[in-house]
């Protein structure tokens, strides 16, 4: 269920590989994917 979810916010945001979105999100491992959902 996550996956369904993070796959269309990383393409919406521009991110044109699925690989390169993840090693993105998860450099930061608590403060990104807050970014992503906007929860400040």
């Amino acid at each position: 269920m996550l996956r369904n979810l993070t796959i269309p916010l990383l393409t919406e945001l521009g991110m044109t590989s699925i690989p390169e979105a993840i090693r993105w999100v998860s450099y930061e491992t608590f403060t990104r994917p807050l970014e992503l959902l906007q929860i400040p």
